[in-house]
């Protein structure tokens, strides 16, 4: 059975600003809340526990870390979930291979952990293993900088008779000015896929791209973000009069050919006979 990690959110107020991001990995979801005055990137993970290979941890923790420098510079960010992986307060050596390179995670990023701030209550460990070995924490909420100021309070939560998992849930509470109610609303990010398998529709999209920007007098444009905006208005609105579309398939990547389907199959199937 393959991991299984969600991100649930209350159908509130809050729901409007909110905006879905696709990533690569069944570890790994994350939406983005934001409007005119402010953006979140609030990322849920569940990275390989210690019975997976130290390569395949570090595979998801890189993917972890180019999600969020792909974003660092627009949104504040927020990791919450199971790293399976301590962090150490003021401990920088002598630290496990997968612990440091957690720990070189958070560094670059700059994030901090707040579960493990002074004003986190609660137990010290957050996993209590099924054959009632040691407890740890490996449950952690990261923010940014920016965000640090908005923490009004963090806490593990108290085990209860309600709670059948072995972990104890762990809570963060921010005080985040939404400001003026202008939301980017994710139903106006329509989610396309082009068929670009159809007869010339390379050749015309080129030619409508081309006489798109030949129209348009971008090089008035000073603003290199207003010019970034309307070349990708540019390439989309091309995209859409000159090739053909499908339907969407959140499975199949456009490299996904019939021969890369077979050595997949075959692949599979060495791995399962161990070979």
């Amino acid at each position: 059975m393959g991991s299984v990690v969600s991100l649930l959110f209350g159908k509130t107020s809050l729901e409007k600003y909110i905006q879905t991001i696709e990533i690569d990995s069944d570890r790994i979801i994350a939406i983005k809340v934001c409007n005119s005055n402010i953006s979140i990137l609030v990322v849920q993970i569940y990275l390989p526990s210690s019975n997976h290979s130290l390569a395949e941890y570090k595979d998801e923790v890189d993917t972890l870390y180019d999600l969020c420098s792909l974003h660092a510079d627009t949104s504040d960010i927020v990791i919450l979930g199971d790293f399976n992986g301590n962090f150490y307060r003021n401990v920088t050596s002598g630290l496990t291979s997968r612990n440091q390179y957690l720990e070189n995670f958070r560094h670059d990023l700059g994030l901090t952990v707040t579960t493990s701030l002074p004003c986190c209550t609660g137990p010290p460990y957050t996993f209590v293993p099924y054959n009632h070995s040691q407890p740890s924490r490996i449950d952690h909420i990261l923010v940014n900088e920016q965000l640090l100021t908005s923490v009004v309070a963090c806490a593990v939560i108290e085990n209860s008779p309600l709670n059948v998992s072995r972990h104890l849930p762990v809570f963060l509470s921010l005080n985040v000015d939404f400001g003026p109610e202008h939301p980017v609303r994710s139903e106006a990010y329509r989610r396309i896929t082009f068929s670009w398998n159809s007869a010339n529709a390379a050749k015309r999209y080129e030619h409508k791209l081309n006489a798109t920007l030949q129209q348009a007098k971008y090089s008035n444009t000073k603003n290199i973000d207003d010019l970034y905006d309307n070349i990708c208005k540019a390439m989309l609105s091309a995209s859409l009069s000159a090739i053909p579309i499908r339907s969407y398939s959140n499975i199949l990547k456009p490299y996904w050919s019939a021969s890369l389907k077979t050595y997949h199959k075959t692949l599979k199937t060495y791995v399962q006979l161990g070979s």
